[in-house]
């Protein structure tokens, strides 16, 4: 019987029966691919959304098995992986796209870019890493567009506001949704993107100093690749510092790193 994290339990209850039957399934999907593929496991990782060990192969390799509650977000992630061929990213070793687990290699020493104080070096970090995992993408795949989503967020904006009660300026709902279209229908970029990176997803390793882990692709615009970096750490990044001055230079730092466009950067932040 394998150990389930507490996070994962409580996630998946806001699922309801579709999270609990998930949950019933987990024990014997592990069984199958520890079997499958000659794996020893360890004890899970924290994580609300897949489950996580650490594994080791047969011939002694560290690895991560994971197991992934399927999703829109996640259930292109194992052909993200395949196509950055561990540029940037940890490399796939193995995958059952339609049971959602794959096999990853691991990031040791596994440090979090969370954990570096100095926001500039870690800005300048995750730059590196983030330019590594751009890559065009041609026809025929199977992700979806940053465009169809904006959209659609254009959309929704004005029936969410209204179903909230009005809870804020009309005039900032309004620009938000026109904001969404505007980025939509401005940008024909079709690259490969990560959609989840920020400081809590790049972890030291050996074989690239830092890599990236946990993608949820989409294909488009890369300055909108930016967004999640620029909303995290969290508190601790800001304190004792003025957030918007913190932000602001961090965009900086990423215009020049990256050569995009400011005012993109910000309009999909």
């Amino acid at each position: 019987m394998i150990a389930i994290p507490d996070e994962l339990t409580t996630t998946m209850a806001r699922f309801g029966d579709k999270g609990r039957a998930w949950l019933r399934s987990l024990p014997p999907i592990v069984d199958e691919f520890v079997d499958r593929w000659s794996l020893t496991l360890g004890s899970p990782f924290p994580a609300s959304y897949s489950y996580v060990t650490p594994a080791r192969l047969r011939d002694g390799v560290s690895a991560v098995l994971k197991v992934n509650f399927v999703d829109r977000e996640n259930v292109h992630e194992g052909e993200a992986l395949r196509r950055y061929e561990g540029r940037g990213a940890v490399r796939l070793l193995d995958a059952d796209d339609e049971a959602g687990v794959l096999l990853l290699e691991r990031c040791e020493p596994g440090t979090r870019l969370s954990q570096i104080e100095d926001d500039e070096v870690a800005t300048a970090i995750a730059a590196d890493v983030i330019r590594r995992l751009w890559k065009p993408v041609g026809a025929g795949h199977p992700f979806e567009r940053v465009s169809d989503r904006a959209r659609a967020w254009a959309a929704s904006v004005p029936e969410e506001f209204e179903r909230l009660g009005r809870p804020f300026d009309t005039d900032l709902a309004e620009r938000a949704s026109a904001l969404f279209a505007e980025l939509a229908d401005s940008s024909d970029e079709a690259f490969l993107l990560d959609q989840d990176f920020h400081h809590y997803n790049v972890l030291a390793a050996q074989r690239e100093p830092w890599l990236a882990i946990d993608p949820k692709p989409l294909v488009g615009d890369r300055a909108f690749d930016l967004g999640a970096l620029l909303r995290n750490p969290g508190p601790q990044a800001f304190e004792g510092r003025d957030p918007g001055r913190v932000t602001a230079r961090r965009i900086d730092q990423l215009v020049e790193a990256l050569g995009l466009s400011r005012e993109r950067i910000v309009g999909w932040a």
